[in-house]
C-alpha cells in the first residue's frame, strides 16, 4: 500500500509531537533528578564556605583593629599616670580570665571588655576609646549582619606575644555557628583561630615617659623603623638621632622589648622570649629578636631642662641603665657629646668610632683608664695624659710594631686597622694595655 500526499504530512506533525512531548519528559526529569539537586546544595555550600572565611577574615581585622587602639590606650595610660602594667591583673566581664598577670593581662583586657578596672590610677575616658572597638562589640555587630545566615559566635580566650622588634600577634579562639536559612547547610566549629597582627611603629614609646617622668611632645617618638645603610658615619647617626627612630636589637644586648617598656623595664625580660617561642613553636615557626632600642637626643633633653649625662652610652636602654661609654663617632658637630659603647657601634656598622684612655699617675708610676677595650677595626683610640710627662707608647701586634708619643697634658690618636690582639706599653714604666680588634659582636 502506497501512502499518498495527505499520509505523509501526517506522519510527519505526528513524529513531531512525539518528541516534542519526550523532550518535555526529559526536561522534566533533569529538574527533579537529585544531579540538580546535589549541584544547588554544592552551590550553597560554597556560599556558605566563603561566608564562613570572611567572617574569619573580618575577625582578624577587627582583633588588629582593637589591638592597635588598646595598645594606644595603655601608652596614654602611662603618659597620663605613670603608671605602668607590670603585674597587672586582668579584671574579666566574660568567662575567660589570664592566669598570668602584667602587660598581657592588661592588653588583654582592652582588647575584651575595653576597660582597665585593676588600675590604680584614674583609667579617664577610657569608655569612650574603646566604644565598638572591642571584641565583644564586633561579636554583637557580626551576629546582626546577614538576613540569609544565623550568626552564633561565642569569645573564647586571647593570647598574644611579640612576632618580631616591631609586631606582635594576637590569637584569639572563638566558637563559630552558622545556619543558611535557605537550605540545611551548617558551619559548628569550637575553638576555631584566629590570627591577627599588630605594627607597633605608630606607638608612642612608654619608656621614655617613664624614665623622663614629664610628658614633652617634641621628646616623645613612635616605635619608627632606622634605614639601616651600609657603615654608616657620623652623618648618619645624628641622622638616627633626630628622627628618633628604633632598631631591632639582638637578645643577647638586653635591650626591651614593648611588652618590657610597657611594664615599665628597662631592659630585656626572658619571659617574653619564651612566651613567643612558646606561641610559635606550634606552626614551626623561629620568633626573631625582639628588642628594641634607639639613640637619645640629648640635646633635646636639654632644652627641656631635662638633667643628663653626657658620659652615658646614649643607646636608650643603656642611658636608662646608666652605662658609662668612653666611645664617640668623629663627624657629628650636632651632637659632638655623643657616646655609644663598641659593641654597638659594631652592631650598627659605624665606621669613624674614637674611644678616649686616660693615662692616669705620675712619671714613674701609671696606669690606663681602662685597661683593656674590644672594638671593630678601624677604630681609633685617642690617649689623654693626665701625668704632667711626654708618654712613648709602643704598639704591637702580630705583624704589627708601631709608636706614637703622647704629649705631657696632651693627647694623641692612633688608628687600628687591622683585626688583631694588640699591647700598648708604655715604655718608661712599660705598663701595659690590651687591646682586642674584632668584628664579632657575639664575643664582646
Amino acid at each position: 500500500m502506497v501512502l499518498g500526499r495527505g499520509g505523509y504530512v501526517f506522519t510527519l506533525i505526528t513524529t513531531a509531537m512525539m518528541m516534542l512531548t519526550l523532550s518535555l519528559l526529559i526536561f522534566q526529569g533533569q529538574i527533579s533528578s537529585p544531579r540538580f539537586e546535589d549541584s544547588t546544595k554544592k552551590m550553597n555550600l560554597n556560599e556558605l564556605h566563603f561566608f564562613v572565611e570572611s567572617v574569619k577574615n573580618d575577625a582578624s581585622r577587627a582583633v588588629s583593629i582593637s589591638g592597635q587602639r588598646s595598645l594606644a590606650y595603655a601608652v596614654n595610660h602611662i603618659a597620663d599616670t605613670n603608671e605602668a602594667f607590670d603585674g597587672y591583673d586582668m579584671a574579666n566581664c566574660t568567662d575567660f580570665k589570664r592566669e598570668d598577670t602584667g602587660v598581657e593581662a592588661a592588653i588583654s583586657e582592652l582588647i575584651v571588655c575595653g576597660t582597665l578596672d585593676n588600675a590604680t590610677e584614674p583609667v579617664g575616658d577610657i569608655e569612650i576609646y574603646m566604644t565598638n572597638n572591642t571584641v565583644m562589640d564586633w561579636i554583637e555587630r557580626i551576629e546582626g549582619t546577614s538576613d540569609r545566615y544565623n550568626i552564633s559566635i561565642r569569645f573564647n580566650d586571647i593570647d598574644m606575644a611579640m612576632y618580631d622588634s616591631f609586631h606582635m600577634v594576637i590569637i584569639t579562639r572563638f566558637d563559630i555557628v552558622i545556619n543558611d536559612m535557605s537550605s540545611e547547610n551548617r558551619y559548628s566549629r569550637q575553638n576555631v583561630r584566629i590570627s591577627s597582627l599588630v605594627d607597633i611603629s605608630t606607638i608612642e614609646d612608654p619608656l621614655f615617659h617613664m624614665m623622663i617622668s614629664e610628658r614633652i611632645p617634641t621628646v616623645m617618638r613612635v616605635f619608627k623603623p632606622c634605614q639601616r645603610v651600609f657603615k654608616p658615619n657620623g652623618t648618619i647617626v645624628e641622622q638616627w638621632i633626630e628622627s628618633g627612630c628604633y632598631f631591632r636589637a639582638q637578645n643577647s644586648f638586653l635591650s626591651p622589648s614593648f611588652f618590657d617598656r610597657l611594664e615599665g623595664r628597662d631592659t630585656l625580660s626572658g619571659k617574653f622570649i619564651l612566651r613567643s617561642r612558646r606561641m610559635f613553636s606550634e606552626v614551626g615557626y623561629t620568633p626573631r629578636d625582639i628588642g628594641l632600642e634607639s639613640l637619645v637626643n640629648i640635646n633635646l633633653l636639654e632644652e627641656h631642662d631635662v638633667d643628663v649625662d653626657h658620659n652615658l652610652n646614649q643607646v636608650d636602654s643603656a642611658y636608662f641603665r646608666g652605662e658609662g661609654s668612653i666611645c664617640s663617632v668623629d663627624g657629628m658637630p650636632n651632637h659632638e657629646g655623643f657616646r655609644i659603647s663598641p659593641k654597638h657601634s659594631l652592631a650598627y656598622g659605624i665606621v669613624g668610632l674614637n674611644c678616649r684612655v686616660k693615662i692616669l699617675g705620675d712619671s714613674e708610676d701609671i696606669s690606663f683608664e681602662p685597661g683593656r677595650i674590644m672594638f671593630a677595626k678601624d677604630t681609633k683610640i685617642t690617649f689623654t695624659d693626665h701625668t704632667g710627662v711626654n708618654r712613648q707608647l709602643e704598639i704591637s701586634a702580630p705583624e704589627v710594631m708601631d709608636s706614637i708619643t703622647v704629649p705631657a697634658w696632651g693627647e694623641e690618636s692612633y688608628l687600628f686597622a687591622k683585626s688583631a690582639e694588640y699591647s700598648v706599653t708604655d715604655t718608661v714604666t712599660y705598663e701595659g694595655f690590651q687591646v682586642i680588634i674584632s668584628d664579632d659582636v657575639d664575643i664582646y
